[in-house]
């Protein structure tokens, strides 16, 4: 089971949707929930965590370039945009499309472009990392392996809707 409007599976659907995915990496850090949520309690149980700041984040940034290669790999056409054919997409759906899968997403994607020509935020996440060393959860990584995960099941329970028909996976 997922939640059909989770930021990362909406962003899947809406790019495969549109056919088009922005140039570059525009978001510096995704996680899955079962992590953040093991983290939270884990971290809320132990007795010294009182008083401090925890930030849960994941220190690597999500690859675009294998994320947009793995849609292809699965027969999903994906055209790459710069920032400004991306913005124009974004407001054709703002005012066009308020059923496609990205319309809710509008302005977190609008905003992103702010921050991808920004130096990035840093987060301390050493508290968080010390909390967690001796316990069994750790943060898995954003790589090919969790994204084809993602992307199979989004494409063998028809919720992806292709430009172009699905070829294999």
């Amino acid at each position: 089971m997922f939640n059909p409007n989770d930021f990362l599976y909406r962003l899947l659907i809406g790019c495969v949707e549109l056919g088009a995915i922005p140039q570059g990496d525009f978001l510096d850090s995704l996680l899955p929930v079962d992590y953040v949520s093991q983290g939270i309690v884990s971290i809320s149980l132990q007795q010294e965590s009182l008083g401090k700041a925890f930030h849960l984040v994941d220190r690597d940034r999500l690859d675009f370039n294998i994320l947009t290669n793995l849609i292809r790999d699965f027969g999903y056409k994906l055209q790459e945009l710069n920032e400004a054919q991306w913005q124009a997409k974004l407001a054709d759906i703002a005012d066009n499309q308020p059923e496609h899968a990205l319309y809710p997403l509008i302005s977190l994607l609008s905003a992103a472009k702010d921050f991808q020509n920004s130096s990035s935020l840093q987060f301390d996440c050493q508290n968080t990392l010390q909390a967690l060393e001796n316990t069994q959860i750790s943060c898995p990584r954003m790589d090919e392996k969790l994204l084809r995960t993602y992307l199979y099941y989004l494409s063998k329970n028809s919720f992806l809707k292709p430009t172009l028909v699905k070829t294999g996976g």
